[in-house]
Protein backbone atom coordinates (compact mmCIF):
# COMPACT_ATOMS: atom_id res chain seq x y z
CA UNK A 1 0.00 0.00 0.00
CA UNK A 2 1.53 3.47 -1.04
CA UNK A 3 0.67 6.55 1.20
CA UNK A 4 -0.21 9.55 -1.36
CA UNK A 5 0.46 11.61 1.09
CA UNK A 6 3.82 10.71 2.25
CA UNK A 7 4.48 9.01 -0.80
CA UNK A 8 5.59 5.64 1.65
CA UNK A 9 5.01 2.11 1.24
CA UNK A 10 4.24 -0.59 3.32
CA UNK A 11 3.63 -4.22 2.33
CA UNK A 12 -0.16 -5.29 3.04
CA UNK A 13 0.51 -8.87 2.85
CA UNK A 14 2.83 -10.99 3.69
CA UNK A 15 2.51 -8.88 7.02
CA UNK A 16 2.60 -9.54 10.47
CA UNK A 17 -0.06 -7.38 10.79
CA UNK A 18 -2.10 -9.51 8.42
CA UNK A 19 -5.16 -11.82 10.83
CA UNK A 20 -6.96 -14.50 8.94
CA UNK A 21 -10.11 -14.34 9.21
CA UNK A 22 -11.85 -16.92 6.88
CA UNK A 23 -15.60 -16.21 5.88
CA UNK A 24 -16.49 -19.36 4.96
CA UNK A 25 -19.66 -18.01 4.10
CA UNK A 26 -19.23 -16.44 1.49
CA UNK A 27 -16.00 -17.85 -0.52
CA UNK A 28 -16.81 -22.09 0.39
CA UNK A 29 -14.27 -24.12 0.50
CA UNK A 30 -11.73 -22.03 1.33
CA UNK A 31 -10.89 -21.82 5.31
CA UNK A 32 -6.91 -22.41 4.81
CA UNK A 33 -4.56 -18.53 4.33
CA UNK A 34 -2.33 -18.41 1.00
CA UNK A 35 1.49 -19.54 1.86
CA UNK A 36 3.23 -16.19 2.65
CA UNK A 37 6.38 -18.15 1.58
CA UNK A 38 5.39 -18.11 -1.65
CA UNK A 39 3.90 -14.30 -1.95
CA UNK A 40 3.17 -14.50 -5.98
CA UNK A 41 0.56 -11.86 -6.66
CA UNK A 42 -0.56 -10.24 -9.84
CA UNK A 43 -3.52 -8.83 -11.26
CA UNK A 44 -5.47 -6.80 -7.73
CA UNK A 45 -8.99 -5.07 -7.86
CA UNK A 46 -10.31 -2.89 -4.82
CA UNK A 47 -13.95 -2.01 -4.08
CA UNK A 48 -15.04 0.57 -1.84
CA UNK A 49 -17.32 -1.04 0.78
CA UNK A 50 -18.43 2.01 3.19
CA UNK A 51 -15.93 4.97 3.76
CA UNK A 52 -12.30 3.98 4.33
CA UNK A 53 -13.34 0.04 3.93
CA UNK A 54 -12.35 -1.91 0.98
CA UNK A 55 -12.45 -5.42 -0.13
CA UNK A 56 -9.50 -6.49 -2.12
CA UNK A 57 -8.68 -8.81 -4.99
CA UNK A 58 -5.82 -10.52 -5.59
CA UNK A 59 -4.98 -12.96 -8.03
CA UNK A 60 -2.37 -15.47 -6.56
CA UNK A 61 0.61 -18.02 -7.91
CA UNK A 62 2.19 -19.19 -5.41
CA UNK A 63 0.64 -22.70 -3.68
CA UNK A 64 -2.05 -22.45 -5.34
CA UNK A 65 -3.78 -20.62 -8.32
CA UNK A 66 -6.68 -18.33 -7.19
CA UNK A 67 -8.04 -14.82 -5.91
CA UNK A 68 -7.17 -13.89 -2.58
CA UNK A 69 -9.52 -11.63 -0.97
CA UNK A 70 -8.72 -9.06 1.82
CA UNK A 71 -10.91 -6.69 3.97
CA UNK A 72 -9.08 -3.01 3.86
CA UNK A 73 -9.76 -0.45 6.75
CA UNK A 74 -8.68 2.41 6.73
CA UNK A 75 -10.24 4.29 9.04
CA UNK A 76 -8.99 5.16 12.43
CA UNK A 77 -5.84 6.71 11.01
CA UNK A 78 -4.41 3.07 10.91
CA UNK A 79 -4.67 -0.12 8.35
CA UNK A 80 -6.14 -3.54 9.38
CA UNK A 81 -6.19 -5.93 7.05
CA UNK A 82 -7.41 -9.32 7.25
CA UNK A 83 -7.84 -12.82 4.69
CA UNK A 84 -11.21 -13.32 4.17
CA UNK A 85 -11.06 -16.33 1.65
CA UNK A 86 -10.22 -17.18 -1.81
CA UNK A 87 -11.76 -19.43 -4.98
CA UNK A 88 -9.29 -21.36 -6.43
CA UNK A 89 -9.76 -21.00 -9.92
CA UNK A 90 -9.93 -24.22 -12.70
CA UNK A 91 -7.78 -26.44 -13.97
CA UNK A 92 -5.94 -24.90 -16.82
CA UNK A 93 -6.58 -21.38 -15.67
CA UNK A 94 -3.99 -18.80 -14.54
CA UNK A 95 -6.03 -15.77 -13.50
CA UNK A 96 -4.08 -12.17 -15.21
CA UNK A 97 -6.57 -9.96 -14.48
CA UNK A 98 -9.75 -9.35 -11.55
CA UNK A 99 -12.47 -7.46 -11.36
CA UNK A 100 -15.11 -7.22 -8.51
CA UNK A 101 -19.07 -7.54 -9.56
CA UNK A 102 -21.78 -5.35 -8.38
CA UNK A 103 -23.20 -8.53 -7.81
CA UNK A 104 -20.90 -9.86 -5.39
CA UNK A 105 -19.15 -12.28 -8.26
CA UNK A 106 -15.85 -12.15 -9.80
CA UNK A 107 -14.39 -11.74 -12.95
CA UNK A 108 -10.78 -12.93 -14.58
CA UNK A 109 -8.75 -12.98 -17.83
CA UNK A 110 -7.00 -16.41 -18.36
CA UNK A 111 -4.16 -14.93 -20.63
CA UNK A 112 -2.56 -18.37 -22.25
CA UNK A 113 -3.07 -22.11 -20.81
CA UNK A 114 -0.73 -22.81 -17.95
CA UNK A 115 0.18 -26.21 -18.83
CA UNK A 116 1.41 -25.01 -21.80
CA UNK A 117 4.72 -22.59 -22.48
CA UNK A 118 3.68 -19.16 -23.11
CA UNK A 119 4.65 -17.47 -25.06
CA UNK A 120 4.61 -19.87 -28.03
CA UNK A 121 0.77 -19.78 -27.60
CA UNK A 122 0.91 -15.90 -28.25
CA UNK A 123 1.87 -16.74 -31.81
CA UNK A 124 -0.24 -19.64 -32.97
CA UNK A 125 -3.19 -16.99 -34.70
CA UNK A 126 -5.54 -18.70 -32.64
CA UNK A 127 -6.80 -16.91 -29.42
CA UNK A 128 -4.50 -17.72 -26.43
CA UNK A 129 -7.11 -17.66 -23.67
CA UNK A 130 -10.91 -16.24 -22.45
CA UNK A 131 -12.47 -14.98 -19.49
CA UNK A 132 -14.06 -16.37 -16.71
CA UNK A 133 -16.82 -15.48 -13.86
CA UNK A 134 -17.20 -16.79 -10.62
CA UNK A 135 -20.49 -16.55 -8.80
CA UNK A 136 -20.55 -18.27 -5.08
CA UNK A 137 -23.79 -20.33 -5.90
CA UNK A 138 -22.66 -22.18 -9.27
CA UNK A 139 -19.02 -21.58 -8.65
CA UNK A 140 -16.66 -20.67 -12.20
CA UNK A 141 -17.89 -20.38 -15.92
CA UNK A 142 -15.91 -19.50 -19.01
CA UNK A 143 -17.77 -16.38 -20.80
CA UNK A 144 -19.37 -17.27 -24.05
CA UNK A 145 -17.46 -15.65 -26.83
CA UNK A 146 -14.87 -14.35 -25.07
CA UNK A 147 -12.15 -16.05 -26.80
CA UNK A 148 -9.01 -13.76 -27.36
CA UNK A 149 -5.65 -13.11 -28.53
CA UNK A 150 -3.36 -12.08 -24.92
CA UNK A 151 -6.57 -11.34 -22.55
CA UNK A 152 -5.02 -9.19 -20.03
CA UNK A 153 -7.03 -6.56 -18.03
CA UNK A 154 -10.37 -6.53 -17.43
CA UNK A 155 -12.88 -4.38 -15.98
CA UNK A 156 -17.09 -4.03 -15.64
CA UNK A 157 -19.37 -1.25 -16.09
CA UNK A 158 -21.34 -0.20 -13.19
CA UNK A 159 -24.16 -1.57 -14.14
CA UNK A 160 -22.06 -5.08 -14.13
CA UNK A 161 -23.74 -6.35 -17.45
CA UNK A 162 -20.43 -5.98 -19.64
CA UNK A 163 -16.43 -6.59 -19.25
CA UNK A 164 -14.05 -5.01 -20.55
CA UNK A 165 -11.31 -6.57 -21.93
CA UNK A 166 -7.76 -5.46 -22.67
CA UNK A 167 -6.67 -7.91 -25.75
CA UNK A 168 -3.01 -7.44 -25.80
CA UNK A 169 -1.93 -9.26 -28.98
CA UNK A 170 -4.54 -7.66 -31.24
CA UNK A 171 -3.28 -3.96 -29.11
CA UNK A 172 -7.14 -3.25 -28.28
CA UNK A 173 -9.61 -2.86 -25.42
CA UNK A 174 -13.04 -5.11 -26.71
CA UNK A 175 -15.85 -5.60 -24.48
CA UNK A 176 -18.28 -8.32 -23.90
CA UNK A 177 -21.74 -9.05 -22.12
CA UNK A 178 -20.84 -10.50 -18.88
CA UNK A 179 -23.77 -13.13 -19.99
CA UNK A 180 -21.38 -13.89 -23.23
CA UNK A 181 -21.97 -13.04 -26.76
CA UNK A 182 -19.26 -11.49 -29.35
CA UNK A 183 -16.45 -9.32 -28.61
CA UNK A 184 -16.85 -6.12 -29.55
CA UNK A 185 -13.80 -3.30 -30.42
CA UNK A 186 -13.91 -0.64 -28.83
CA UNK A 187 -10.56 0.88 -28.89
CA UNK A 188 -7.07 0.24 -30.88
CA UNK A 189 -3.64 1.83 -29.51
CA UNK A 190 0.12 1.34 -30.88
CA UNK A 191 1.12 -0.92 -28.03
CA UNK A 192 -0.03 -3.41 -26.23
CA UNK A 193 -2.59 -2.60 -23.33
CA UNK A 194 -2.24 -4.32 -20.13
CA UNK A 195 -4.27 -3.08 -17.23
CA UNK A 196 -7.54 -1.41 -17.09
CA UNK A 197 -8.43 1.03 -14.81
CA UNK A 198 -11.92 3.51 -14.49
CA UNK A 199 -10.84 7.51 -14.22
CA UNK A 200 -13.09 10.07 -13.02
CA UNK A 201 -14.87 10.49 -15.63
CA UNK A 202 -16.18 7.29 -16.53
CA UNK A 203 -13.08 6.62 -19.13
CA UNK A 204 -10.98 3.30 -19.05
CA UNK A 205 -7.61 4.28 -18.57
CA UNK A 206 -4.82 1.86 -20.56
CA UNK A 207 -0.80 1.62 -20.74
CA UNK A 208 1.34 -1.08 -22.43
CA UNK A 209 4.71 -2.03 -23.84
CA UNK A 210 5.38 -1.58 -27.15
CA UNK A 211 7.85 -3.99 -28.81
CA UNK A 212 9.59 -3.33 -31.76
CA UNK A 213 9.20 -6.05 -33.46
CA UNK A 214 6.74 -7.97 -31.72
CA UNK A 215 8.14 -11.34 -31.52
CA UNK A 216 8.55 -14.49 -28.91
CA UNK A 217 12.25 -12.51 -28.46
CA UNK A 218 11.29 -9.58 -27.56
CA UNK A 219 8.48 -10.54 -25.06
CA UNK A 220 10.88 -12.88 -23.63
CA UNK A 221 13.57 -10.18 -23.23
CA UNK A 222 11.51 -6.91 -21.87
CA UNK A 223 8.97 -8.78 -20.21
CA UNK A 224 10.57 -11.77 -18.72
CA UNK A 225 13.91 -10.34 -18.65
CA UNK A 226 13.67 -6.89 -17.92
CA UNK A 227 15.91 -5.83 -21.26
CA UNK A 228 15.79 -4.76 -24.33
CA UNK A 229 12.78 -2.88 -23.46
CA UNK A 230 11.16 0.33 -25.30
CA UNK A 231 11.79 3.52 -23.30
CA UNK A 232 9.06 4.94 -22.35
CA UNK A 233 5.54 4.63 -22.12
CA UNK A 234 1.79 6.25 -23.52
CA UNK A 235 -1.21 6.50 -21.33
CA UNK A 236 -4.34 6.29 -23.38
CA UNK A 237 -8.02 7.05 -22.00
CA UNK A 238 -11.01 5.23 -23.92
CA UNK A 239 -14.71 6.16 -23.96
CA UNK A 240 -16.41 2.78 -24.04
CA UNK A 241 -19.41 4.70 -24.83
CA UNK A 242 -18.00 6.36 -27.84
CA UNK A 243 -15.73 3.85 -28.73
CA UNK A 244 -12.82 6.81 -28.97
CA UNK A 245 -9.57 7.17 -27.69
CA UNK A 246 -7.62 10.20 -26.35
CA UNK A 247 -3.74 9.74 -25.95
CA UNK A 248 -3.32 10.94 -22.23
CA UNK A 249 0.56 11.05 -22.43
CA UNK A 250 3.57 9.83 -23.85
CA UNK A 251 7.24 9.62 -23.38
CA UNK A 252 10.29 8.37 -24.70
CA UNK A 253 12.39 8.80 -21.31
CA UNK A 254 14.31 6.05 -20.64
CA UNK A 255 13.99 6.23 -16.85
CA UNK A 256 10.62 3.92 -17.07
CA UNK A 257 9.91 1.39 -19.27
CA UNK A 258 7.36 -1.56 -19.04
CA UNK A 259 4.78 0.57 -18.19
CA UNK A 260 1.82 -2.12 -16.69
CA UNK A 261 -0.77 0.30 -14.72
CA UNK A 262 -2.21 3.82 -15.04
CA UNK A 263 -4.62 4.54 -12.13
CA UNK A 264 -6.43 8.12 -11.47
CA UNK A 265 -5.47 9.24 -8.05
CA UNK A 266 -6.98 12.83 -7.59
CA UNK A 267 -5.50 14.87 -10.45
CA UNK A 268 -2.65 12.51 -10.93
CA UNK A 269 -2.21 9.97 -13.13
CA UNK A 270 0.18 7.21 -11.11
CA UNK A 271 1.80 4.23 -13.80
CA UNK A 272 2.96 1.12 -12.33
CA UNK A 273 5.47 -1.00 -14.16
CA UNK A 274 6.96 -4.23 -14.25
CA UNK A 275 10.66 -3.06 -15.09
CA UNK A 276 11.55 -0.67 -12.52
CA UNK A 277 10.27 -0.97 -9.14
CA UNK A 278 9.05 2.81 -8.70
CA UNK A 279 5.63 4.47 -9.03
CA UNK A 280 5.62 7.51 -11.81
CA UNK A 281 3.22 10.31 -11.22
CA UNK A 282 2.36 12.44 -14.12
CA UNK A 283 1.02 15.74 -13.21
CA UNK A 284 0.11 19.24 -14.33
CA UNK A 285 -2.69 17.39 -16.91
CA UNK A 286 -5.41 19.62 -18.19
Amino acid sequence: MFDRRTKTAQPLWPSPDVVYEPDTEAFPGCDAPPDEGKAATHGINAVETEPGKFMLYAVYHGSRESVEIFDLDLTGGNSRVAWRGCVVVPEGVAANGVVAMPDGGIAVTNFTDPREPLLPQLFTGEPSGSVYTWQRARGWSEVAGSAAFGPNGVEVSSDGETLYIAEAMKKRVVSIPVTGGTLTEVATMSFLPDNLRWSEDGALLTTGMEYEPLTAESIQSCAMEGTGCVPGFTVVSVDPVAKTSDTVFSTTTDDYRYATVAAQVGSEIWIGGNAISQIGLITGLP
